[in-house]
């Protein structure tokens, strides 16, 4: 038949009526008194007229009441308490899936037998294993309920007969796919250094180095990357971008060249101090317009927040020929008559030698880029003419 949900019992049978309480063993063979051993004892089934007794009405009250009250309590959705040993009691017998009541009130699950009579595998028995101090889970589990994981002590999710509660974290392969599961918490860091602890495909925290990416130090507690850049309005001033990243404007305020160019800040902390308390900015000046790059470090490190003294600017790198100059270094000229010169020592130079004849004109003519010291010009009668390129 289809189960059916039963009349309620609205209290254990003969609550309130006379019942003897039943004893485990007969207290002999001439008494009508039941037991949980015999039960009825023979004389109760024994014809009056041949000596036979009648079964007590009491003991009939006491069965049914004890047998009811099991009824009323799983009847109120009740999970009975584990028992062990006491006293003369040797405790209960629980297979797997067993449902019982720990001492702290909470609910677990039987994973493998236990009790006095459960065979051991080494010889003898396994006894009673009290859940709530099966700390390896070898016997019980907590059972998951809604709104708890009873096996997740608020630090670290234990293991539950020899695994975890949630699945591990599995890394990809190139040949598979990663899956999802637990995966470490990262240690201990200052929080402005948190960005560069980043979880990958190893299921560990790795440290990005410093390099990688700039952290922004507009707070001393910032957590934020910089990535990308920014398009600025026109006009703004460099003086005000407190923020390291890269900048873009068609025209700037206290820029070092006039027209579009992109403003590189840059931070440095200290080697070997990955958390100073204050740092140096540095900056870099793509001059687009007027195609030079220029360069200016900060005075003194500054605390979070707050703007830079700067050095002025050095003109790094411009794409320009270098200006006709008679002094030492870049566009050094170098004019001689005909026969053979030594160039003067030190720097690129770029070179041309011509010879000249009086029916001919221009006869011969070289140009090559040397180093300073180099033997150049021409036998006869002709000229040199060089330029210092680079210092």
């Amino acid at each position: 038949m289809i189960p059916v949900t039963p009349v309620v019992i609205p209290e254990p049978f003969a609550e309130n009526g006379a019942k003897n309480t039943i004893p485990d063993q007969s207290p002999g063979g001439t008494e009508p008194n039941a037991s949980w051993n015999t039960g009825f004892p023979p004389i109760t089934m024994i014809n009056r007229q041949a000596g036979g007794k009648p079964p007590l009405g009491a003991d009939f009250n006491g069965i049914l009441n004890a047998l009811s009250q099991h009824a009323f309590f799983t009847q109120s959705g009740c999970i009975f308490p584990w028992r062990g040993s006491e006293d003369d009691f040797p405790g209960l017998n629980y297979l797997v899936g067993a449902h019982v009541l720990g001492a702290d009130m909470k609910e677990y699950i039987a994973v493998q037998p236990s009790g006095p009579d459960i065979p051991a595998s080494g010889g003898g028995y396994v006894g009673p294993r009290d859940p709530t101090t099966d700390s390896d889970r070898t016997w019980w589990r907590p059972a998951v309920t809604g709104g708890d994981l009873p096996e997740f002590d608020g630090t670290t999710i234990k293991l539950i007969n020899g695994k975890y509660g949630v699945p591990e974290f599995t890394v990809p392969t190139a040949s598979a796919p990663g899956k999802a599961g637990l995966v470490p918490g990262p240690h201990a860091i200052t929080s402005n250094l948190q960005p560069l602890r980043v979880l990958s495909a190893n299921a560990q925290f790795n440290t990005m180095t410093f390099g990688s990416f700039d952290i922004s130090w507009e707070r001393s507690d910032s957590t934020n990357l910089v990535l990308g850049a920014q398009n600025c309005a026109n006009g703004t001033n460099l003086e005000d971008l407190l923020v390291a990243g890269d900048y873009y404007a068609s025209q700037w305020t206290n820029a070092p060249a006039e027209g579009e160019g992109v403003y590189s800040l840059r931070e440095m902390s200290s080697y070997g101090d990955p958390n100073p308390t204050v740092r140096v900015s540095h900056a870099f000046f793509y001059a687009i317009s007027a195609r030079k790059l220029f360069w200016r470090g900060g005075v003194v490190a500054r605390p979070a927040g707050q703007k830079q003294e700067w050095r002025e600017w050095i003109e790094i790198l411009g794409d320009f020929a270098p200006m006709p100059t008679l002094s030492a270094g870049v566009g050094q000229m170098f004019v001689a008559g005909y026969g053979y010169h030594t160039l003067p020592a030190g720097g690129t130079w770029y070179v041309q030698t011509l010879g000249i004849t009086i029916d001919k004109g221009i006869t011969t003519g070289t140009a090559a880029f040397l180093a300073g010291g180099t033997q150049v010009g021409n036998p006869g009668t002709g000229w040199v003419l060089a330029q210092c390129l680079y210092a």
